[in-house]
């Protein structure tokens, strides 16, 4: 393995995957690996890092993204950088007489994932917009996505909100969030955006009102829907 790492061959590329914690830097191999490959942490990774890695990848190709295209591509895509990684063949095809992936091309080709569903899905109950909300859980229910799992990512959806508003107002920084959370920092970043504009005991009413929908969905034969339109009916009573 040494000498092939001192004397690899020209047109191949090999990636290796640690799945067992830090490496030990006190290993030759280890030591090698530093010298001669390039070494991404993905534990820890951000937004400014996935960025500078699609945007090698990109101008290595002869490709721009637009910095609203760039945005959108980690919110459908949940700044799960694999994900993100599989996506640019696409967009690149699409994009391959400008040279420049746009925001449309993004929204076009790019599908959200459940997580940025749910995150537009708690948008809309926050705002008390009932129909979009309504609208938005009954297309999830059509594209063969489980309550149950609906309903488990809400929860913790809400859950981070209501520990990121706590956090935020005993002066915790965004980095120091994801950290204490152990959070995708990008989910940190949202989920401060959203606080700015929300009330910690409605945050705390949608939470325990989902955990109530959890335990029917697990104890009864209820039809889901029913369940979450009882539930946004009752928030928004709760809430006015």
């Amino acid at each position: 393995m040494l000498t092939y790492l001192e004397h690899p061959e020209p047109t191949t590329v090999i990636v290796f995957i640690a799945t067992t914690g830090k490496l030990d830097s006190r290993k030759k191999i280890v030591k090698t690996l530093k010298k001669v490959a390039d070494v991404v942490s993905l534990e820890a990774i951000g937004e400014t890092q996935i960025k500078q890695l699609v945007g090698n990848d990109l101008q290595n190709n002869g490709f721009k993204i637009q910095p609203d295209a760039f945005n959108q591509l980690l919110q459908r895509t949940g700044s799960d950088l694999s994900l993100i990684m599989n996506e640019l063949p696409k967009l690149k095809m699409a994009s391959y007489e400008s040279k420049e992936i746009t925001a449309e091309v993004v929204q076009e080709l790019v599908t959200k994932s459940l997580d940025q569903n749910v995150f537009d899905l708690v948008n809309d109950v926050m705002a008390k917009h009932i129909d979009a909300a309504l609208t938005l859980y009954r297309q999830l229910i059509l594209t063969k996505e489980e309550p149950l799992k609906i309903n488990t990512v809400l929860v913790s959806q809400f859950r981070l909100l209501i520990q990121t508003k706590i956090l935020v107002k005993n002066g915790y920084s965004q980095g120091s969030i994801a950290s204490t959370l152990k959070v995708h920092p990008y989910r940190v970043k949202l989920a401060m955006q959203s606080t700015r504009r929300l009330k910690l005991d409605d945050l705390k009413r949608a939470y325990l009102g989902l955990i109530a929908i959890e335990r029917s969905l697990k104890s009864t034969s209820q039809d889901p829907e029913t369940l979450f339109e009882l539930f946004m009916l009752k928030f928004l009573n709760e809430v006015a």
